[in-house]
C-alpha cells in the first residue's frame, strides 16, 4: 500500500474512530458504577436489564452513525467504491454495539476479557491486512478491518450471552433514562478533557501558522497522550473495585487503594519525567532525526504536566463511585479554561513550546481542583504524598544544573531518587513485594 492508498485507510479509519467517540454515550462509566452495585446486592434482573438496554440503544446510535457514514465519507474522500462504503458502513454497525460487550466485561470485573479488544485489535487487523493482500489494496485492507470487528462481535456477544434479557421490563424507559443521563453527563464532561488533549495542533496552526511547530507539538503530545492513556487505563480497571467496597461501606479500603494507587502511579510519572531528561535527546534524534530536536523542549514541558494525571484520573474515578459528575465538570472545564487562556497568550510568539506549557498548567490546575473537590486527605497521607512531592522537586532541580551532560545528570538524580525513596519511606522492600504479588495474581 502506497503513501496515497496508506493515507485514504488512514482517513477511514480517523472517520470511523470519530463516529465510534460520538457514540459512546459514556457506558464505560456507568457499568463500572452501577453493575458492581447490582451485582452484590444481587440485583441480576437489573444488571441484566441494563445491559440489554444499553445493547439496543447502541444499536440504535449505530445504525444513524452508519448513515452518516454513508453521508459524509464520500465527501470526505470522493472516489470512494461502493464496496468500500459498504465496507466501512459495516465496520461502523458492527463495532459500536460490540465494544458493549467489552465496557459491560469491566462492569462485571472482568478485566483480563475487557482489555482483549484493546490489546489485541491492531495485532488481528495486522495479520488480516497481511492475509488478505490488503498491503497492496485499499479495499481489502477495509474489508480485513471489518473481519476483525465481526471476530469482536462475536467474541464479545459468546461471553455475555447470559446476560440478554427480554420481555417488558424492556421499556421500562425510566430506568433506562437514569443510566444514559449518568453516563452523558460523564461523556461530556470528559470531552472537555479531550479537547485540552487534541486542540494543541490546531491552535499552534491558527495562531503562529507554522506548520514545522505544528508537528513539533504533534510528536511530543502523542508521546505524553500514550503515557496518560496508560496511566488512565490502570485506575479504571479499579472502578468496579471501589464501587464494589463504596457499596459495602469499606472507606478505610477504598482510601488505601487509592493511596496505594497514587503512590506508584505518581513513581512512574516522575520515572517517565527522569527518562525523557535523560535520554529524550538521544532518542528525538536517533527516531526522528536532528531537525526534530524542538520536539524535545516540549515533551520536557508535557512531562511536567502528567505527574498530574494520577492525581487527576483518581478524583475522576471517585467521580464516578460516588456519582458526581458535576465535579468532573468542575475539572475539566478548568483544564480547559486554562489551556485556552494560556495557548492565547503564548502560542503566536513561542509556537509549540507555548501550546506545550498551555497543556501542562491545564493539567496542574485540574490537579489542584481535583484536590479541592474530594476528601482524599487519608489517601494522601498514606501515599505520603508531599513528602514525595518535595523528593521530586528536590531530584528536578538536579536535571536543571547546567554543569554535567544530560546522561550523567540523569542517571545521578535517578540514583538520588531511588535511595529518597527508600530514606524517606516512601516505599519499602515489602510493599513492592506485595506489589509485585498482586501483579501477578491479577
Amino acid at each position: 500500500m502506497g503513501p496515497e492508498a496508506y493515507g485514504r485507510y488512514a482517513i477511514l479509519l480517523s472517520f470511523i474512530a470519530l463516529l465510534t467517540i460520538f457514540s459512546g454515550l459514556g457506558m464505560l462509566p456507568a457499568f463500572g458504577r452501577f453493575v458492581p452495585q447490582y451485582q452484590i446486592n444481587g440485583e441480576t434482573d437489573k444488571t441484566k436489564l441494563l445491559f440489554t438496554q444499553i445493547f439496543y440503544v447502541r444499536l440504535f446510535v449505530a445504525l444513524i452513525m452508519g448513515a452518516v457514514f454513508l453521508i459524509v465519507f464520500p465527501r470526505l474522500l470522493p472516489g470512494s467504491s461502493s464496496f468500500t462504503l459498504l465496507v466501512g458502513f459495516g465496520v461502523v454497525v458492527v463495532s459500536i454495539p460490540a465494544s458493549v460487550f467489552y465496557q459491560f466485561l469491566h462492569g462485571l470485573n472482568q478485566l483480563g476479557k475487557w482489555l482483549v479488544q484493546d490489546s489485541l485489535l491492531k495485532l488481528l487487523l495486522f495479520l488480516a491486512i497481511l492475509a488478505l493482500g490488503g498491503l497492496n489494496s485499499f479495499p481489502r485492507a477495509a474489508l480485513a478491518l471489518f473481519l476483525v470487528q465481526v471476530f469482536f462481535f462475536g467474541l464479545g456477544i459468546f461471553w455475555v450471552r447470559a446476560y440478554f434479557s427480554f420481555g417488558k421490563s424492556l421499556l421500562d424507559f425510566s430506568f433506562l433514562y437514569k443510566h444514559l443521563r449518568f453516563g452523558l453527563l460523564f461523556f461530556s464532561a470528559n470531552l472537555l478533557l479531550t479537547a485540552v488533549w487534541r486542540a494543541g495542533e490546531v491552535v499552534v496552526a491558527t495562531l503562529s501558522g507554522d506548520t514545522a511547530e505544528v508537528a513539533f507539538f504533534n510528536i511530543a503530545n502523542l508521546v505524553a497522550i500514550t503515557v496518560a492513556a496508560a496511566v488512565s487505563q490502570l485506575v479504571i480497571m479499579l472502578t468496579p473495585s471501589l464501587t464494589t467496597l463504596y457499596v459495602s461501606n469499606q472507606e478505610e479500603e477504598i482510601n488505601r487503594w487509592l493511596g496505594f494507587s497514587l503512590k506508584y502511579l505518581t513513581i512512574l510519572m516522575f520515572a517517565f519525567l527522569l527518562g525523557v531528561y535523560t535520554f529524550g535527546q538521544w532518542g528525538v534524534q536517533l527516531i526522528w532525526g536532528p531537525e526534530f530536536l524542538p520536539v524535545l523542549g516540549n515533551m520536557k514541558v508535557l512531562a511536567l504536566g502528567l505527574l498530574g494525571i494520577p492525581l487527576i484520573r483518581i478524583g475522576l474515578t471517585l467521580a464516578i463511585v460516588y456519582n458526581q459528575p458535576g465535579k468532573v465538570a468542575r475539572i475539566t472545564s478548568t483544564a480547559l479554561f486554562t489551556f485556552l487562556v494560556i495557548s492565547a497568550v503564548l502560542v503566536a510568539r513561542t509556537g509549540s513550546l507555548g501550546a506545550a506549557v498551555a497543556v501542562t498548567a491545564a493539567l496542574i490546575s485540574a490537579a489542584v481542583v481535583t484536590y479541592q473537590q474530594f476528601p482524599i486527605g487519608d489517601a494522601l497521607v498514606i501515599a505520603r504524598f508531599w513528602r514525595h512531592l518535595i523528593f521530586s522537586a528536590i531530584v528536578f532541580a538536579i536535571l536543571l544544573l547546567p554543569v554535567f551532560s544530560p546522561l550523567i545528570l540523569g542517571l545521578s538524580a535517578a540514583v538520588l531518587y531511588i535511595l529518597l525513596l527508600f530514606i524517606g519511606q516512601i516505599i519499602s522492600i515489602h510493599e513492592l513485594q506485595q506489589l509485585i504479588q498482586l501483579i501477578t495474581k491479577r
